[in-house]
């Protein structure tokens, strides 16, 4: 176990609570007159630093799904602003599989894909007589990449829809977790170095079974409540007011 890399909420509660504080005394100690200065200096280090982690090593997850005692699914995800190369994902895979100590095995089978996880308004490009369906039709849960799962849902939703209505200009699938999704993912994007203390923090929060409601579109509005407050209030609320246009012309 490296408690910097697998405990990172002890680390950063080391870094807070035990060597801030001696920081802050040595500071106050011995560079009395220069505190203000040297906690202006640090606030932009600290902000530097996090915009150039956000660049350069987004949010990232590796899977690995045993299937007999000798075999298994090993997945590589990234949140990533740019698309990066077979090469560089197959790159990454190895490495993760040599910290864990597998370095003779035998590759079975490739597979690769990118999900969009926008909430990009699709359904508008719908006509009367035309409907898009699938990832194109904004079917994709923006924050989770989740598509087979609302395939379905949605298809009972065009059915009902077909029934009673001619054009399918009127086909809207926007509901409150498309808002929940547009700020989530506009959080991830500028602060990317977010993803994994907001998905824990979530998971550390709530129960299971209110999160899986919560991403597949279920959940009470109790529910919501409660896994909006595990996150931090002040990053959604600037995301809030940033979105607030796009919220109005496409939501409301």
């Amino acid at each position: 176990l490296k408690p910097f890399l697998h405990t990172w909420s002890l680390s950063v509660e080391e870094q807070y609570y035990i060597l801030f504080p001696i920081f802050l005394l040595v500071t106050f100690k011995y560079f009395r007159e220069y505190l203000i200065h040297i906690l202006i200096l640090g606030f932009i280090i600290s902000l530097g630093l996090a915009e150039w982690g956000s660049r350069n090593y987004p949010s990232l997850s590796f899977y690995v799904l045993p299937t007999s005692k000798n075999e298994a699914l090993v997945e590589y995800t990234i949140f990533s602003k740019e698309l990066i190369s077979n090469n560089e994902y197959e790159s990454e895979i190895k490495k993760h599989l040599q910290s864990l100590g597998i370095i003779d095995y035998d590759v079975k089978l490739k597979e690769g894909g990118i999900i969009p996880m926008t909430c990009f308004p699709f359904d508008n490009a719908n006509t009367k007589n035309l409907v898009n369906i699938g990832t194109a039709g904004g079917w994709t849960k923006p924050s989770s990449g989740y598509t087979f799962r609302f395939v379905d849902k949605y298809s009972d939703k065009l059915i009902d829809f077909i029934k009673s209505e001619r054009s399918f200009k009127k086909f809207k699938l926007r509901n409150r977790f498309w808002f929940y999704d547009l700020l989530f993912i506009d959080v991830l994007y500028y602060k990317n170095h977010l993803g994994s203390i907001l998905f824990e923090n979530m998971f550390k929060k709530n129960k299971f079974k209110s999160i899986f409601r919560f991403l597949d579109n279920e959940s009470s509005f109790n529910e919501e409540l409660k896994i909006i407050s595990s996150f931090p209030k002040w990053i959604f609320i600037k995301s809030f007011f940033k979105n607030l246009p796009k919220i109005i012309s496409n939501y409301l």
